[in-house]
């Protein structure tokens, strides 16, 4: 006995797998016997085959001209694209794996529609997998059109062929997802983390979807032992409260230019391709938060971070040499003052141009009072008391090279033309109390060079946010400490004179001997 099935033909687009849409003609039942069909083993869907209507159309009009052509078939026991480099980026990655079936039928020399509809094991209509068709296909005297989906031949003569290939997709799975340290924080900051794989095969890609006033970085996805892919972002968020994440990773496939695009892109409008995941984030108020400081550290003042003071003995290296007033050059400060985000200002202040020796470097310059030797260092040591804590300026300059350290930690480095043609504004933060500021200049030729630093402020706090705030700020008349008030002292630290100290640390000579001090900080377990 024969078993009969009838399947309504349905309409979709080149990457859309959806019922036809209102208005649009659809084609004749398909029916179907004796069927044999292979289920998708990859992916649990209940489609177990394809069935096939080819109808000859007017190749001007697209108007049905002939009876329609039903065929049906297996799924292949073949993947795509599988290594064949004629199938591989169209439209699959070449590592992806799609199971497909392919129909072949010898045809008259015309333009035909082409419909697929995924069936089930009962020969029906699938449930879960929508039709695909392709519309005007020509086919050409003596020639096999193979078709993806949709693909358009020309010819005039007596036969062809039509090769349909349909393949199934699958969206991703996640596997795990987690929080690298905790949902709750108290540093605004949290860093949450997915794992997902796909049955096809296909690259993925993670997008995200949180609030406006909330930053996402992505990490570089990473392959864990079992081959899954593991996604990560870190969350910054604006304050306390709670903060809602959405995670979504998405298959991706070749769209017609190329491009490695989701593969839900490629598809019908409404249909997705894609595993998501929405997951808080606590912000917490800085007072529900302890503190944890390592061994050997302390809490600082603000119950920000972790200190611990470091000493050492300093190391002579022989004489010490004095302070005289630094070379002048038209160069010098020439460029004006640079801020850390790179906005340059030029103004008789800082230097404005290469005509005259009227930057700051040539106003506050020191020197020692004889050339040193070539490419050697040489250097002062400050103690600062700082009266009122908060925001500083430091502007400084060097030739050929110079540095600035306070309380072991280098702030500044610079090296070149850049050196000493640029008056360079850095932004540091400065508690109460007594502060070691160091500054060290090297000439690459051994003469006599300059080298000078100014500190700025105190300023109200946000002042130093942007180089926009920072150059509206009136550094003239708030100058804190400059290097010309080093003039008749000596340089104590050098390469071949005054003290050596470790990295880390720099020379304090505030106390009745020599010492080698700095702070190190580290931030709360």
């Amino acid at each position: 006995m024969k078993l009969k099935h009838t399947l309504p033909l349905l309409i979709c687009g080149l990457a859309a797998c959806s019922p036809a849409e209102e208005g649009q003609p659809q084609g004749p039942a398909i029916e179907q016997t004796g069927m044999n069909l292979r289920t998708d083993v990859l992916g649990d869907t209940d489609v177990a085959g394809m069935g096939y209507a080819i109808a000859p159309v007017d190749c001007d009009t697209g108007e049905v001209a002939g009876e329609v052509i039903e065929l049906i078939r297996d799924l292949e026991d073949i993947l795509l694209p599988g290594g064949h480099p004629g199938f591989e980026d169209r439209p699959f990655d070449a590592a992806s794996a799609h199971l497909f079936a392919d129909a072949f039928q010898a045809l008259p020399v015309g333009c035909y529609d082409v419909v697929a509809t995924p069936l089930d094991a009962d020969g029906q209509p699938s449930g879960d997998c929508a039709p695909a068709s392709a519309q005007g296909v020509a086919v050409a005297d003596g020639q096999v059109t193979e078709v993806t989906l949709i693909s358009q031949c020309q010819g005039d003569d007596t036969l062809g062929a039509i090769d349909a290939l349909v393949a199934l997709n699958h969206e991703p799975s996640l596997v795990d997802a987690y929080y690298a340290d905790s949902k709750f924080t108290c540093q605004n900051q949290a860093t949450l983390c997915v794992v997902a794989e796909d049955v096809d095969q296909d690259p993925l890609v993670l997008q995200t979807r949180a609030g406006d006033d909330v930053v996402l970085t992505l990490a570089e996805p990473q392959v864990n032992e079992a081959g899954q892919s593991v996604f990560c972002v870190t969350v910054e968020v604006p304050g306390p409260g709670e903060y809602p994440i959405t995670l979504s990773v998405l298959d991706q496939a070749y769209d017609a230019d190329g491009n490695l695009v989701p593969i839900e892109g490629l598809l019908g409008e409404g249909q997705t391709s894609r595993a998501s995941i929405t997951m808080p984030v606590h912000a917490m108020g800085a007072d529900a938060c302890i503190c944890d400081c390592p061994e050997g550290f302390a809490l600082n003042a603000d119950a920000t971070a972790c200190e611990r003071a470091l000493e050492a003995e300093p190391v002579f290296n022989g004489e010490f040499m004095d302070v005289c007033e630094g070379d002048d050059d038209d160069q010098f400060g020439a460029l004006g003052a640079q801020f850390p985000g790179g906005l340059v200002v030029r103004n008789p202040f800082f230097g404005q141009s290469f005509d005259e020796p009227s930057g700051r470097l040539n106003q506050v310059g020191i020197w020692a009072c004889r050339a040193t030797g070539r490419n050697e260092w040489i250097g002062f040591t400050a103690c600062i008391d700082v009266p009122e804590g908060g925001e500083y300026v430091i502007g400084t300059a060097g030739d050929d090279q110079s540095r600035v350290i306070i309380d072991g930690q280098l702030v500044f480095a610079q090296a070149g033309q850049a050196s000493y043609r640029t008056w360079w504004m850095i932004p540091v933060v400065l508690t109460p109390g007594v502060h070691v500021i160091e500054l060290q200049g090297q000439d690459s030729g051994g003469f006599i060079a300059t080298l000078g630093a100014d500190i700025y402020g105190p300023f109200p706090a946000g002042s130093t946010a942007d180089d926009a705030a920072m150059a509206a700020l009136d550094y003239e008349n708030n100058v804190f400490w400059t290097t010309a008030d080093q003039l008749g002292g000596t340089f104590q630290t050098g390469t071949n004179s005054g003290y050596a100290c470790p990295e880390g640390t720099s020379l304090n000579l505030c106390g009745d001997a020599p010492t080698c001090t700095g702070l190190q900080v580290q931030q709360c377990l």
